[in-house]
């Protein structure tokens, strides 16, 4: 556009209003807390860092402070291996997607 071309165009700004909301809930959720813990893996000497279940659900892999990898099954609730070829913290895992 040229300067020319444009036109002063002088806006009207309504007033404020106030808008009734009326809400209505469309569904009651209850949910309970959790009050107890219904299982411990017991064998890491230090702090969990990381975990990750695995695509079947039926094993966990924990990564600790203690600088080991452990794989749990998760019916038998045992570590079936320890990993302890790291030389420091276990930060990060992962499950590879073709098992």
């Amino acid at each position: 556009f040229k300067k020319s071309d444009t036109e002063k165009v002088k806006l009207t700004v309504p007033t404020e209003e106030v808008l009734k909301i009326i809400f209505r809930p469309q569904a009651v959720f209850k949910v309970r807390p959790v009050t107890r813990c219904t299982s411990t893996l017991s064998g890491h000497s230090e702090a969990v860092l990381v975990c990750s279940f695995s695509p079947d659900g039926n094993q966990l892999v924990t990564g600790s402070g203690d600088c080991t990898i452990r794989v749990w099954d998760l019916y038998t609730e045992t570590a079936v291996k320890v990993l302890k070829a790291h030389t420091a913290w276990v930060q990060s895992i992962s499950w590879s997607p073709n098992g």
